[in-house]
């Protein structure tokens, strides 16, 4: 596959391409199987459409990588934290406000609740060109506590950052659990066929610069960790969107083999 070559670091002409959210409302075809389910959580928890559109661009473009029809807070979902998705709003989720909302879940293997996604893997890599690389993905551990803490997206992350300077060791346990649950997702997506996994760290840019270290860096390393332990050693794309001068510091720190 030349997009698993080019992660590992050859030079190829011309490079692979892919795009991010290739399978989306711009695809006609892709809006005609929205429109059969009635919630965008139940569209990604049905393994024969996610599956179907993330082939479509594939078949429409012949990129050389497709990524799997998922969601960043399928995570949250699993941790029963209510996650709606409102026209021309965007995500809503229940708020949590202590590290208590949420402790139960670091002694609970979620992976069961993955089971479509893991089922959705298996279908698109059986209709995918071999020649075509597809890619597992999570939401990273910073950006799933902002979503945790706001409520939904955000302009200022007022909650998120007032917590974590007034509660920070709280705030650094939620981080850890949190970073256990991303890579019992990436697991399942790895062990039903994915040749290549990618954390979005969507909300990279509002940590402050000061706790990047501890937040960004540690946790996505830790994630790495977690895989090779259980013997996956696939690429790994990392997207700490918007940290700047940061992104030295993390190519130093955690050993990705691609930053998006």
């Amino acid at each position: 596959m030349r997009f698993i070559e080019a992660l590992y670091g050859k030079r190829l002409n011309p490079p692979p391409i892919w795009i991010m959210r290739q399978a989306g409302r711009y695809l006609p075809e892709y809006r005609a199987i929205r429109q059969t389910e009635l919630n965008f959580i139940s569209f990604c928890l049905n393994p024969e459409k996610a599956c179907r559109v993330t082939i479509q661009p594939i078949e429409r473009y012949q990129f050389d990588a497709s990524i799997i029809f998922s969601d960043i807070l399928l995570i949250l979902w699993a941790m029963n934290r209510n996650v709606n998705f409102i026209e021309g709003i965007g995500p809503r989720l229940d708020v949590i406000h202590s590290l208590k909302d949420i402790e139960i879940f670091a002694s609970k293997d979620l992976s069961n609740k993955y089971e479509a996604v893991g089922k959705a893997v298996k279908l698109a890599r059986q209709a995918l060109p071999t020649k075509t690389a597809l890619i597992g993905f999570s939401g990273a551990p910073w950006t799933l506590m902002t979503y945790l803490f706001e409520g939904g997206s955000s302009r200022d992350f007022v909650n998120t950052k007032s917590f974590l300077w007034q509660k920070p060791n709280e705030a650094i346990e939620i981080i850890r659990i949190l970073t256990e649950k991303v890579a019992e997702f990436l697991i399942v997506q790895a062990n039903q066929g994915v040749n290549a996994l990618m954390l979005f760290d969507s909300w990279a840019n509002v940590i402050p610069a000061s706790w990047r270290n501890e937040i960004i860096y540690k946790s996505h390393q830790s994630i790495l960790e977690i895989l090779r332990k259980n013997n996956i050693d696939l690429p790994f794309i990392s997207f700490p969107k918007g940290i700047g001068e940061g992104l030295i510091n993390y190519a130093n720190e955690v050993e990705t083999n691609c930053i998006a």
